[in-house]
């Protein structure tokens, strides 16, 4: 268990702030470049399709990506404190293990059956994996950003290098 906040101490620390502004930048800018250079590899799936409805299925994927990193962003908030993996004690959390399954259970929902209602498209497993993959990575980042604070708290003797 954590000690109490002291009552004057910020809500939101510097550490949370730039968690919250480098992994939000990092998520953006993955799925962005994912689409880009198509690490997708939508490309497979262009023959037969008509513009309209390629350029749906590319959108679909963006959209998928994004909530699926944010599905894995939800275990990085889960721990606030430097060097403690945002995996750690999970399976107790019946709480947050139902928030996410509610979570991703919608989301293969609005995909797999929104179509003209969210102006999404079915996808293929492929395509899930991938999307999958590429916010599984956004788990490693806030894993990494963790033990890089970590390591400049015990570099600087307890303060934190950046405040």
């Amino acid at each position: 268990l954590l000690p109490p906040r002291k009552s004057k101490a910020p809500f939101l620390t510097s550490d949370m702030i730039f968690n919250v502004f480098f992994t939000g930048l990092y998520m953006a800018a993955a799925v962005l470049f994912a689409e880009a250079v198509d690490l997708f590899g939508l490309g497979i799936y262009r023959d037969g399709m008509s513009d309209g409805g390629f350029a749906l299925m590319k959108a679909s994927v963006v959209f998928n990506s994004y909530v699926i990193c944010q599905v894995f962003h939800m275990f990085n908030a889960r721990s606030v404190r430097r060097g403690v993996s945002a995996i750690r004690g999970v399976q107790t959390s019946r709480s947050f293990m139902a928030i996410m399954s509610l979570v991703v259970v919608v989301q293969v929902l609005f995909i797999q059956f929104g179509g003209k209602f969210m102006n999404v498209m079915r996808l293929p497993l492929r395509l899930w994996l991938n999307c999958i993959a590429l916010g599984l990575s956004v788990l490693f980042v806030g894993e990494l950003l963790r033990a890089v604070q970590k390591r400049l708290v015990v570099k600087g003797n307890g303060e934190n290098a950046r405040s």
